[in-house]
Order: C-alpha cells, then structure tokens, then sequence
C-alpha cells in the first residue's frame, strides 16, 4: 500500500481518540486508515469503551502494530449493566483484554473511554462515578494513563480526579481529558492536576468561539489532538462521517489559532501523544498487576 503524503504536511500527525468500531465494516475500516495514512496522520488511538468496542480496537491494532495502539475499559454508557459486577471481577475483564492483546502482539496503552456524561444520563450519576472510580485505580495500578469524558460534570469529574490524585499511586495518576467542551478555569484545574486536553473538530465549527479561545489556554506541553471519529466531522466536512484523515483540518485550524506552523502543531501534538501512551507502553505483567 503506498502511503504517500498528499496532505503537504511534512510531521506526522497522531490521532488521540478515533472509535475504529463506529467507523463500518472491516473493509471500510481499512480505507479510512490507509487515507489517514496518505494524509500525514500515522499513528492512531484506537479508543476502546465496552466488550465490541475493546475487541475491535485490539483486533486493528493488530494488523496495524507500528501505527494504531488500543485502549480498553468501560464507558459512561456501560454503568448501570455493570453496576453489579465487582472491581475486582471489572480489573479481571481489563487484564483478560490485555492478555488477548499481547498474544496478538499488540500493546494497551491507556484505559477508557471512562468518565462522566450528566447531559444524557443524569439519572445514572451514581453508577457511572463509580465505574470512573474503579478504572482510576486500575490504570494507576497498571501504571497507564486513563481517556476521560466528561459532559455537564464538571465538579464531579474534579472531585474525583483530585480525591485520586492525592492518594498513595498519584505518581502514576496521568492522562487525557478528551474532545474537551468545559470552561476555562475547570480546564485549567485539570491540567493542574496532570493531565493532557484533547482539542476536537469542534473548534472549526461555526459557532464554537469559546472552544477557540479554550484552546489557546492549553500549555504546550499538555495539549492533543483527535477527531473522535466517526463523530463531529469538522468544516469543511460537516454532514458526513468524520475519519482520522481529517485531523489535518484540526491541526490546521490549531495553528491558526496559536499563530504557529502546521509543522509546529503536528510535531507538538504527536510528541505529547507519543509521550502521554507511548513512552511507558510495555507489555504488562499480568501476573504482578493489582
């Protein structure tokens, strides 16, 4: 397969956050990466969140070993059918995934899609925080950053990531708040805490000059990029299923804003990606886990 760069970007690109299993059938899965590919995004976030989810995000990453790294877990939309299931039987099915990537030959590198979503299912408040809380401990007990959600929880989400943080393991309490939406100063006390901020699509929407200003409060070092695909394709691509080749209009749309270089952009992002999943990324022993 000839991945050529037509994008005209000479860095590479990674995509923090694409969800392979919303994106069609295999076939149509494959194209969407070797187009990605073509336009200069070459490595890739395979963003798992329930049984299909982290199945399908290992399965790819397996035929794409150098370019496409899993997560696994649970997310928000999985709390009220594992309400009942104990954190040591949720721990076990993680370390069952993660023994099934590495006959595969392939790396977990982070845990989620995890966190909290108030705007669809206040009425679950109480489920999904405790399955947020079950997967804090077992990606600081893996030693693995976690991917978080979080829509209208706001106190919530910062209750809880600070209650983690100072605990006994805070040394390992690392990673992404995504496709982030919040205010200012809640986005500010996250990153106080440690972690990275995702920046979306959304911020070539039309009317999404708050997330605009949002993303030139990001630190350098702290922020990512992603299109969370097949969800909120970016102009000019709006109407259609959104897919990794279009991080280049977020990248673009990036460094409009920070008046830097596409260049600069793709190399920050793709460092931090890199830093943030890659650098610890070994192979766990399952043995000596929890």
């Amino acid at each position: 397969m000839d991945y050529t760069n037509i994008s005209g970007i000479q860095k590479m690109l990674f995509d923090s956050h694409v969800h392979f299993d919303g994106l069609g059938e295999l076939p149509a899965v494959h194209d969407s990466i070797h187009r990605a590919m073509k336009a200069g995004v070459k490595k890739m976030l395979a963003v798992g969140g329930g049984n299909k989810a982290n199945t399908f995000a290992v399965e790819i990453a397996s035929h794409y070993p150098e370019n496409i790294f899993p997560s696994a877990g649970f997310d928000r939309e999985e709390a009220v059918q594992l309400e009942e299931v104990s954190s040591d039987r949720l721990k076990q099915c993680i370390l069952e995934i993660i023994e099934n990537s590495q006959r595969k030959a392939v790396r977990v590198v982070a845990i989620g899609e995890t966190g909290l979503d108030f705007y669809y299912s206040p009425d679950t408040a109480r489920a999904q925080m405790r399955l947020f809380e079950v997967q804090l401990e077992i990606a600081k007990d893996l030693n693995l950053p976690v991917i978080i959600h979080c829509r209208d929880a706001e106190k919530e989400v910062l209750q809880i990531l600070r209650k983690h943080a100072s605990s006994g393991k805070s040394d390992k309490l690392r990673g992404v708040l995504h496709c982030c939406t919040g205010t200012v100063d809640f986005v500010r006390e996250v990153i106080e805490i440690g972690y990275h901020i995702g920046s979306s699509d959304i911020i070539t929407f039309k009317n999404a000059d708050n997330l605009r200003q949002l993303a030139l409060e990001i630190p350098e070092d702290k922020i990512l990029i992603e299109t969370d695909s097949p969800y909120l394709a970016p102009e000019p691509r709006r109407g259609r299923p959104n897919e990794p080749s279009f991080l280049v209009h977020v990248a673009q749309k990036l460094a409009e804003l920070r008046g830097e270089s596409l260049e600069r952009i793709a190399e920050i992002t793709s460092c931090n990606a890199e830093k943030l999943f890659l650098k610890n990324s070994t192979n766990i022993d399952l043995q000596n886990s929890f």
